[in-house]
């Protein structure tokens, strides 16, 4: 492996990584993060977080199909909108007028036809889909690789995940494995703001005991492969991916700080904004 191609493997990771933090920050990506750090708007949250048991309840225990259990939460949601929208009339229907006649055209609020119409802005869409082909040409590259064992270690690398992903399938059936994954999306971000410090600790201690792991087994796995079968696999080319690795950390770890430098300056305008906005309505008052 030449070095050349290193550094191109390295600028794909940079540009990833990138791609990866502008998606963060786009528009939709940050409602749905407000929506599940509770702070924002607490009974939308609670609410969603209802739905999310509520379905999972329904699949998994009374067994209902995903079409079943989708085409009820659409009609009860339609049910709900014609009986808001249409009360006057149903009223007026169950009261039974003396003369009979129901006044269809006074039924309902008005605002409805008020309300303006919703679009989605090409502004708001086009990033979010050029980020998204961006990362599906990166997987799609990647697993190119791995199955044309461009890189055996890598290979190995992901057999072994797989694998591993098998043992966790025989464990938990697929539903299950959703269900946790949603709740970790719904508790984990409030949970982190409490102890972000702790968790922090945490993670990167669990980090470097998962790439000590790895490294182990990789270096086992590479030196049965070649007793096997007699293919030497390039030290050279192992060596370069962990210095490589090593300095990806580094960048990573830059990154964190200035984003958290880039938090905390925008927690500190905010708190400014709010004490400006207090004081002119105290001054208006």
């Amino acid at each position: 492996m030449d070095l050349s191609l290193t550094s191109s493997e390295a600028t794909k990771r940079r540009e990833l990584v990138d791609a990866l933090q502008e998606l963060k920050d786009s528009d939709i990506v940050q409602a749905v993060l407000r929506i599940l750090s509770w702070r924002e708007n607490f009974l939308l949250t609670f609410l969603c977080f209802v739905i999310f048991n509520l379905i999972f309840i329904l699949l998994y225990f009374f067994e209902y199909s995903v079409v079943t259990l989708f085409s009820y939460l659409f009609l009860s949601v339609l049910t709900a909108s014609v009986v808001r929208y249409n009360w006057k009339t149903i009223m007026l229907m169950v009261s039974k007028k003396e003369d009979g006649e129901v006044p269809l055209s006074t039924a309902g609020p008005s605002s409805r036809f008020k309300q303006p119409r919703r679009r989605i802005d090409r502004e708001v869409i086009e990033p979010l889909i050029e980020h998204i082909i961006f990362l599906l040409n990166y997987s799609h590259n990647h697993m190119r690789n791995v199955f044309l064992s461009r890189n055996t270690a890598a290979s190995l690398k992901v057999c072994a995940v797989v694998w591993l992903f098998s043992i966790v399938g025989q464990i938990f059936s697929g539903l299950v494995l959703l269900y946790i994954v949603g709740l970790v999306f719904f508790i984990f971000p409030s949970l982190y703001e409490t102890r972000k410090e702790q968790i922090d600790a945490l993670i990167e201690l669990m980090v470097e005991r998962v790439a000590t792991i790895v490294n182990s087994l990789e270096s086992n796995i590479v030196h049965f492969v070649e007793k096997r079968t007699g293919i030497e696999i390039d030290e050279e080319a192992q060596e370069l991916q962990r210095e490589k690795e090593k300095q990806e950390k580094k960048e990573r770890k830059a990154r964190e700080k200035e984003q958290k430098e880039r938090e905390q300056k925008e927690k500190e305008q905010r708190e400014k904004e709010q004490k400006d906005t207090k004081l002119n309505s105290s001054r208006k008052k």
